[in-house]
């Protein structure tokens, strides 16, 4: 077996990562467009606790808001009923929604001759600290095209929404840097707060 090394340590030791607090606003009003764009708006709203109708049509990009109100529209958004399919489509929709402002120092990375995803790979810290506050995330080299990816501090990853749209986030970094990227559980690893995903590619 290839040996596992790590590629991408956490930016602190694990006992000292605090839970997320804050999320980028960018992120979330990438996803309420995205369900704009699918039709499903009014279909959020309506499970969107009254109380964040304000909060989540009023927002605006590169403000730090609490991690309360991340959890209020992934929760409503688990509601919405949305397959394998739709988290795919979702994910990676958010994920272009925000090339041009979070994503950007990855996607320009893109650009140039030898290029891998072990490119995307070495810039997801600087990427998780523009999107977070709190949380972290580290990266192991499983095979030469083969990773896993485990977040750690992330309360959001209890919301299967969330679970399932971050990880069609990365494939979608992933995408521009290969042929054809692939995401896959890791069973046993996901917990209140944290996760591993296993991205493989050709």
């Amino acid at each position: 077996m290839p040996e596992v090394t790590e590629y991408l340590p956490l930016s602190l030791p694990r006992d000292r990562i605090q839970l997320v607090a804050q999320v980028r606003s960018t992120l979330l009003t990438a996803s309420v467009r995205s369900l704009q764009t699918r039709g499903d708006f009014e279909r959020y709203l309506a499970v969107l606790p009254v109380s964040h109708h304000g909060t989540m049509t009023q927002m605006v990009a590169a403000t730090w808001v609490p991690l309360e109100v991340g959890e209020t529209h992934y929760r409503a958004c688990n509601q919405l009923g949305y397959g394998p399919k739709e988290f795919l489509e979702m994910g990676r929709n958010v994920g272009e929604r925000i090339h041009g402002s979070i994503l950007s120092t990855v996607v320009k990375a893109a650009v140039g001759v030898g290029v891998t995803p072990w490119t995307a790979f070495s810039h997801f810290g600087r990427l998780w600290e523009r999107i977070f506050v709190g949380g972290g995330i580290t990266v192991r080299k499983i095979a030469p095209k083969e990773a896993h990816v485990e977040v750690v501090g992330q309360p959001l990853i209890a919301i299967p929404y969330y679970y399932s749209a971050q990880r069609a986030l990365f494939l979608g970094i992933l995408d521009l840097f290969c042929t054809k990227a692939y995401a896959f559980d890791v069973p046993r690893t996901t917990n209140k707060t944290g996760t591993t995903y296993r991205f493989a590619w050709a």
